[in-house]
């Protein structure tokens, strides 16, 4: 499969048609080749760059996570291996 980063959309569909044929593909995607969508089917999951950026990090994508290191019965087996040399879980 061929690639190059120099490759453009000049307008003409012989030459994309060309380019389709030998299976060569620009590096870029369509949202930094292109400010604004080329379809509608494409608005959704487009970003513009004023709305949103990589950088930023959306408020939902960070939970904050508080682990249960040792519950209940971590503390319970622990306490018995030291007490209970005959202790047995299962």
């Amino acid at each position: 499969m061929y690639s190059s980063s120099n490759l453009e959309h000049h307008g003409s569909f012989n030459e994309l048609k060309r380019l389709k044929i030998k299976h060569v593909r620009n590096v870029k995607g369509p949202t930094e080749m292109y400010l604004q969508p080329n379809t509608t089917s494409q608005e959704l999951g487009w970003h513009y760059k004023e709305h949103f950026t990589m950088s930023q990090k959306p408020s939902w994508t960070y939970i904050e996570r508080w682990p249960i290191i040792q519950n209940e019965m971590t503390r319970f087996v622990d306490h018995m291996k030291r007490n209970d040399r005959d202790f047995i879980l299962f």
